[in-house]
């Protein structure tokens, strides 16, 4: 008979050495008003977007100027977040707020390596009736649908009536396919939840939002930070599979600020409203910045865990769910950091805090003899 196969020879097992301290490491500084930071998936070059309708590849140069069309008088417009096309790297997506303070939606094409902005597409335009609340995140999900977080319209307390009004956009998750179809800018999923409604909005996929600051998938679950009024800032987790053709999912504002009544009384009806899985108080902040959830290689430890900040408080957090309940890290792992304003991933796979003060800082590990 013959010999049997010796066994296969399993690669060498890699055993990181205890983490002494987590650092923050300067990636790039000195941007004008910095309020996000995109991976190129065309080049791995980051994208540094300023408030004011410029983007910058990091270490390269300009890659689009907008600012000649982005309004931003008030500190909650400009140029808000951007987002790549999933199966297409040329296609980039913007939300801006205009001259006149309304968002819009647009989509830029790249040839020949550069993002031209006369090739603007307008995909979504929506009248704000204040300044501030803008939201202005832009996502792709796992299912490759485009999600817009829309504020409730500015002012102060739902004065507008947006908060719990489907058939209105303010105060909601937008979800298009931002491909244009039958002379229509976008596409409208047949499985929205309000598709087909008669008195909401066949666009809104959730709603009961404040003013959505920053949100991230990772897998089946979506985190959403959401900026409070009064007292509360919070973090709500939710499952994809919980929103379906004719079950929405309602975030409770503005019959709640976190898990408290903000508005009928002491005892409000909290009957299909969610509540978030983790909430501050305005004695640690004063406006929450969503981040991402970690799954950087070189830090396993925090495998999975979700990190946000504040943009008062200077600090940066973690969470981690375990059976569906958040476990937060034991204090802070950063302090100090300045106005927290958002975050990002490297083409490593680092963990990236963005600073209004126009910095980038990744995420490191000390590691015990390292």
């Amino acid at each position: 008979m013959p010999a049997p196969d010796p066994p296969a020879t399993a690669p060498p097992s890699t055993v990181l050495a205890p983490v002494s301290a987590l650092e923050l490491e300067t990636v790039a500084f000195g941007f004008d008003q910095l309020v996000a930071v995109r991976l190129d998936p065309a080049s791995d070059v980051l994208l540094a977007v300023e408030r004011r309708g410029v983007i910058h590849a990091v270490g390269v140069g300009v890659a689009l100027d907008l600012s000649d069309r982005v309004g931003a008088r008030n500190r909650e417009q400009g140029l808000l977040g951007l987002a790549f096309h999933p199966d297409d790297p040329n296609l980039l997506y913007v939300n801006y707020t205009d001259r006149g303070g309304d968002t819009v939606v647009s989509e830029f094409r790249r040839t020949d390596g550069s993002f031209d902005a006369d090739s603007e597409r307008i995909v979504l335009r929506v009248d704000q009736p204040a300044s501030n609340h803008n939201g202005g995140h832009l996502e792709f999900g796992p299912d490759g649908m485009l999600y817009i977080g829309l504020g409730d319209g500015g002012g102060a307390n739902d004065n507008f009536g947006n908060g719990q009004d489907p058939s209105r956009l303010l105060g909601s998750m937008v979800r298009i396919d931002p491909r244009p179809t039958d002379g229509e800018p976008f596409q409208v999923p047949g499985d929205n939840p309000f598709f087909g409604a008669e008195f909401a909005s066949p666009l809104v996929w959730a709603y009961g939002l404040r003013n959505p600051w920053r949100y991230t998938f990772d897998g089946g679950l979506l985190y959403v930070a959401d900026v409070g009024q009064r007292r509360w800032e919070e973090v709500t987790v939710v499952s994809l599979s919980e929103v379906s053709p004719g079950n929405p999912l309602n975030f409770g504002w503005s019959v709640l600020e976190g898990t408290s009544c903000f508005s009928g009384g002491s005892d409000c009806l909290r009957i299909g409203l969610l509540e978030p899985v983790v909430e501050y108080s305005h004695e640690v902040g004063c406006s929450i910045s969503g981040g991402v959830v970690m799954h950087d290689p070189a830090i396993p430890e925090l495998d999975g865990s979700y990190l946000y900040g504040d943009f008062c408080g200077g600090w940066v957090r973690a969470l981690r769910l375990d059976a569906n309940r958040a476990v937060e890290s034991d204090g802070e792992l950063f302090a100090g950091v300045g106005s927290v304003v958002s975050f990002g991933v490297d083409a490593e796979g680092a963990a990236l805090v963005v600073t209004l003060e126009g910095s980038i800082e990744r995420i490191i590990a000390l590691r015990t003899g390292g």
